[in-house]
């Protein structure tokens, strides 16, 4: 699982506010946790093509909007298909913003979800974040 734009100043796992994701540190004491992973770039497709094709950021563009490129890059979904792995991607946006879609497809994402929040209406906050978590983690166990 990785959790883009996310900072660890909220994950008590990796030194944050406690009680903020308890289900995620149950996820971390179960699995392996990176807590030093890192890519480049300041927006979630430079993040994407960081994380999952070992592709840097570029200043002016991105490749993500070039089909015949950015399908012909390595890709971490592919790998993990390829070893018997079942991929999945959750969003809470537009997948096709910024060509997000159409790069996931190409590397080959077996389940693209938009994510639907049954409690979009609370303010933002703590609040939010703590029923977010709950309900990714709820959605795992299924």
């Amino acid at each position: 699982m990785f959790l883009e734009s996310w900072t660890a100043d909220v994950v008590e796992c990796l030194g944050g506010e406690k009680s903020v994701a308890p289900r995620l540190g149950k996820l971390a004491e179960e699995g392996i946790l990176f807590t030093n992973f890192y890519s480049t770039g300041y927006r979630t497709e430079q993040g994407l093509l960081a994380m999952l094709s070992a592709f840097p950021a570029q200043p002016q563009s991105s490749v993500i909007y070039n089909w015949g490129t950015f399908d012909k890059l390595p890709n971490l979904f592919r790998t993990m298909n390829n070893n018997g792995y079942y991929t999945s991607f959750y969003y809470g946006g537009r997948l096709q913003f910024d060509n997000v879609e159409a790069y996931l497809r190409s590397a080959g994402v077996k389940l693209l979800a938009k994510m639907i929040l049954p409690f979009v209406n609370e303010p933002c906050g703590v609040l939010m974040m703590k029923k977010f978590l709950s309900y990714i983690y709820l959605k795992f166990q299924q």
